[in-house]
C-alpha cells in the first residue's frame, strides 16, 4: 500500500515535464488540457497547506475542515484561471478547472498524503484533546438527580 505514494510522487517528479508540454504530437490525445494539468498538480498540493491551517485551528469540526479544504482549493483553482487566461468569468472552463482542482486536492487527501503520514507529520488530525467527535452521541447534562416533586 505504501508504494502507491511513492508511484505518484515519482509520477510528479518525472513526468511533469513531459507532460507540460503544449505542443503534444499530432496522433495523441491529452485526458487533461495544460491548464487541466497544472491546476490539478496545484490541487494535489494545497490539501499540505490546509494541514497547517487545522493545525493551528484544532478546536474545528472535521466537516468544517474537510469545508476549508473544498474552499481554499477552489480559491487556488479560480486564482489560477485568472492567471492563465487573463480574465476570470463564471463559465464553463473556469468552472471545469475549478472543478478539476478541487477533485485533485479531495483525491490526493485521500489516496496521497493520508497513507503516507505527510497529513499528520504537518499537523492534520490533530484535534484538541477532549474534542467531541462529530459522530458521537450527545453527554446527558451533569449535576445532581431531578427530584420528584
Amino acid at each position: 500500500m505504501r508504494l502507491i505514494p511513492v508511484t505518484l510522487l515519482i509520477f510528479f517528479v518525472w513526468a511533469v515535464p513531459a507532460l507540460a508540454d503544449d505542443t503534444p504530437p499530432s496522433n495523441t490525445t491529452n485526458a487533461l488540457s495544460s491548464n487541466q494539468f497544472w491546476v490539478a498538480v496545484l490541487g494535489a498540493i494545497v490539501p499540505l497547506a490546509t494541514y497547517l491551517i487545522n493545525h493551528y485551528g484544532p478546536q474545528t469540526s472535521e466537516k468544517v475542515k474537510a469545508l476549508v479544504l473544498v474552499v481554499v482549493t477552489a480559491i487556488v483553482g479560480g486564482v489560477y484561471t485568472a492567471i492563465s487566461t487573463g480574465n476570470f468569468a463564471f463559465d464553463t472552463p473556469t468552472l471545469q478547472i475549478v472543478g478539476t482542482a478541487v477533485v485533485a486536492a479531495l483525491v490526493a487527501h485521500k489516496v496521497l498524503w493520508l497513507p503516507s503520514t505527510v497529513s499528520i507529520l504537518l499537523g492534520g488530525g490533530s484535534n484538541k484533546p477532549g474534542q467531541v467527535p462529530d459522530d458521537a452521541p450527545p453527554t446527558p447534562p451533569q449535576g445532581p438527580p431531578p427530584t420528584a416533586v
